[in-house]
């Protein structure tokens, strides 16, 4: 099986060859017809190209949709090649569009708002397995402040709560969070009221 992660091209080699184990060269990228069978993990390919190896041909892949495993079905003029090899797509990076809200714009101080963070990566894939010490919350342009308590993964894969309590009376202070170093884009803002 070959793993692919989401957004990272992987270089995948194809040897064609007649049924006596003669290597096929000259063939043009239309000749190659690639697909997949079967799995939800889908990926992107350039077209086919020779190798200087005699009936090698190269093609990079990036993968996409992540998910269970897909069959990689390659026709070479219309004839199926017996080597199917599997390809199972992961989450890439974190992408800077994933989003995080708070319940409600407003709490009172030393009371708990639920804060919900969806994170996906680049090709919207939600990405699942992350630890509290990969989220990092910063306050910006406000006077309003308050905690944040351990960040948990909930029984849907990808999306995370962590609860805010209020410990700072103030206006309304613009949130921000970065994730595995990825710092979002989205920034909203909580005021905490007496």
């Amino acid at each position: 099986m070959m793993n692919l992660v989401s957004g990272v091209p992987e270089l995948v080699t194809i040897t064609v060859e007649d049924a006596a184990g003669n290597p096929i060269g000259g063939l043009p990228s239309k000749a190659f017809s690639l697909y997949y069978s079967g799995g939800k993990s889908t990926a992107k390919s350039t077209k086919v190209t020779p190798t200087t190896t005699p009936g090698g041909y190269f093609a990079t892949f990036t993968g996409e949709i992540a998910g269970s495993a897909s069959t990689l079905l390659v026709e070479v003029d219309g004839l199926h090649l017996a080597s199917q090899p599997t390809i199972q797509v992961v989450p890439g990076n974190v992408s800077a569009s994933s989003q995080f809200h708070f319940a409600t714009a407003l709490t009172k101080n030393g009371k708990n708002d639920v804060v919900t963070v969806i994170v996906r990566d680049d090709a919207g894939n939600l990405i699942t397995g992350l630890v509290s010490g990969d989220f990092v919350f910063d306050f910006t342009e406000g006077t309003s402040s308050g905690s944040f308590g351990t960040v948990t993964e909930t029984k849907t894969h990808g999306v995370y709560e962590v609860i805010f309590t209020g410990t700072q009376v103030g206006n309304a202070t613009t949130v921000s969070l970065a994730i595995d170093g990825v710092l979002l884009t989205q920034k909203p803002k909580i005021r905490v009221m007496a």
